[in-house]
């Protein structure tokens, strides 16, 4: 008797602390269309998705932009792209350190760009200490450092 009092106590528990299930809802789709192999980082409270390739071939459509997608407003911006010195690449590696962005590496990329949302401007920082860079690794920070590993070594 104690067993099946127990059982039920553990089904009603159960029953009422499970919560609906999650539904998903469609935001505004992505401004720059079908891209492939992007770098993102997050900024506050906006995502950016930069550079990547709008062909599935490989490393043909590469792209220089970035775009900003503000979720208050559901609604995607187009900001300034990369400068002409900046290489147009794909599988790069994103993060963010405080209120800037960083786009690191890429096919055949050694180049670490700092985007500045507040003035909406690239500028090129120090190139990836392995000749060639990096593509399809992780970026993160911690603090004030940025980190940037694993992936596959190019160039």
């Amino acid at each position: 008797m104690k067993n099946i009092l127990i059982l039920c106590l553990t089904f009603c528990l159960l029953a009422f602390t499970q919560s609906d299930t999650p539904t998903w809802v469609q935001q505004a789709d992505f401004g720059g269309g079908k891209i492939y192999d992007a770098a993102t980082f997050v900024i506050g409270n906006h995502a950016y998705v930069a550079t990547g390739s709008n062909n599935a071939s490989y490393g043909y459509g590469l792209q220089r932009f970035i775009y900003r997608y503000d979720p208050s407003l559901d609604v995607w911006k187009r900001m300034a792209d990369l400068p002409p010195a900046g290489t147009a690449t794909f599988e790069a590696v994103g993060f963010a350190i405080g209120e800037k962005g960083y786009v690191c590496g890429g096919l055949d990329n050694a180049t670490l760009w700092e985007y500045d949302p507040a003035t909406n401007l690239w500028y090129q920082r120090t190139s990836f200490p392995r000749a060639g860079g990096i593509s399809n690794g992780i970026g993160f920070s911690i603090g004030s450092k940025g980190y940037v590993g694993l992936g596959m070594a190019t160039g």
